[in-house]
């Protein structure tokens, strides 16, 4: 069932990816494709990111970028990107413990958002955290809304909020893909 998922998911990106773009998905994303169709599809099922996946994802990233392939980032470009995307959620998430006293981001997105950095350079780093938000909050959202209409108290609604946990790497991985169909590679797109 699973390759089923990810054979069809597969066909969908090339499918877009030629009919929007009138070319083919470049192999040597292709690693970096798959590995975040399995972390994706992972976070969905177990709440989980390997660090097997993201950690080799890194350093497969990190290998071709040495090769210096033209639409990959350069070196230091590729070592900012990781380096930025691991700490900018690794801070947010301190931030959060020090207010709440537990953890609300999960270390497998950490390294997910760092794996992201190597492959895709530093600035989709911010429009795609910015989106991933987004979409949780809309998530959210109508999780709270279905709640309002199954419990009558006020209170049994405050708990089960408080139980949801929602795999953000999923939310990563479809802002990013969102980004990278749409082109939204900087907030200023949001301002205009």
């Amino acid at each position: 069932m699973v390759e089923f998922i990810m054979n069809s998911i597969l066909d969908i990106f090339s499918a877009l990816n030629i009919t929007i773009f009138d070319n083919q998905v470049s192999f040597i994303y292709l690693p970096f494709i798959v590995i975040c169709l399995v972390i994706f599809i992972t976070d969905f099922i177990a709440l989980y990111i390997p660090d097997s996946l993201s950690l080799g994802g890194i350093l497969i990233g990190l290998l071709f970028v040495v090769y210096e392939h033209p639409t990959l980032p350069s070196i230091h470009e590729a070592l900012l990107g990781g380096s930025v995307g691991f700490f900018m959620l690794y801070l947010i998430n301190l931030i959060y413990r020090f207010l709440r006293g537990v953890d609300g981001i999960g270390g497998g997105d950490f390294k997910l958002m760092a794996m992201i950095g190597v492959w895709m350079g530093p600035n989709i780093l911010l429009p795609t955290l910015f989106i991933a938000s987004i979409f949780g909050t809309v998530i959210g959202f109508f999780y709270t809304l279905r709640q309002i209409f199954i419990c009558k108290s006020h209170r049994k609604i405050y708990d089960n909020f408080r139980e949801l946990r929602v795999p953000f790497g999923c939310l990563l991985i479809s802002a990013l893909f969102f980004n990278y169909f749409f082109g939204i590679n900087s907030l200023y797109f949001f301002i205009k």
